[in-house]
């Protein structure tokens, strides 16, 4: 596929980039998308009796919260730093502004401005701080989307080349917005009465739900902590 399709080979797929992604996730991205799609068909039609999945889109819709949330946490702390930009040093303060590249011009704004920068970093880690709640976890994802939205952006009209990935989280927060945004659209949009939420339970018993919840808040915690860690020997190395 990669070199009929897309006339990738394996030797320049490392070193090339299409938009400033390297050009070997175009070719994978697309076997995935052929993968899940024949997957899809074939188990529609082996299961086609099936009404609904609930519970396991329950299940599905918890995995993008919680890889979303560790990712927010990530990049979000980085910047409350911060650390992720980088500093006005004279040497950048040196060079030629014609001499920078899309993505030089876009880090050198944000360094120039911590404030911002932190600001940016909050809305990121509130995000994910909300997303882990399983009653805010509208209101987190849509607080990502709007974050991911101008990250995304800012991706593609400065080059940056975390394109398809930055795509693929502000997919994540739309899909965990998703189940709620009709009932959201009947009260802001259409003047109506929604009617609460029924959740689905993961588990059968409700001690194994409070058990995998804590769990979760236990990785979050330690996902957060090793973070920390690395900006910590980051400023003391």
């Amino acid at each position: 596929m990669a070199r009929h399709i897309f006339h990738v080979s394996a030797t320049t797929a490392v070193v090339s980039n299409v938009g400033g992604d390297p050009a070997s996730q175009l070719p994978l991205l697309a076997f995935s998308l052929v993968i899940a799609s024949a997957a899809t068909i074939g188990w529609s039609a082996l299961d086609r009796k099936r009404l609904e999945y609930a519970r396991l889109y329950a299940w599905l819709r918890l995995v993008l919260r919680l890889l979303l949330a560790l990712t927010l946490f990530e990049y979000g702390m980085v910047k409350v730093v911060p650390a992720q930009f980088g500093y006005m040093t004279p040497d950048r303060l040196a060079l030629p502004f014609g001499a920078l590249t899309p993505k030089q011009i876009l880090w050198a704004f944000m360094a120039s401005s911590p404030g911002y920068t932190m600001f940016t970093g909050w809305i990121e880690v509130a995000a994910g701080a909300l997303l882990l709640i399983p009653r805010l976890a509208t209101l987190g994802a849509l607080l990502a989307a709007t974050a991911l939205t101008n990250i995304v952006a800012l991706n593609l009209f400065y080059d940056v080349p975390v394109k398809i990935f930055s795509f693929h989280l502000l997919l994540f927060a739309i899909l965990v917005a998703l189940p709620d945004i009709p009932r959201l659209a009947d009260v802001l949009l259409l003047n109506r009465t929604a009617l609460p939420s029924s959740p689905v339970r993961l588990f059968r018993d409700k001690r194994s739900e409070t058990r995998f919840r804590w769990a979760s808040f236990g990785l979050a915690a330690l996902w957060v902590a090793s973070i920390a860690y690395g900006i910590f020997r980051y400023f003391t190395r």
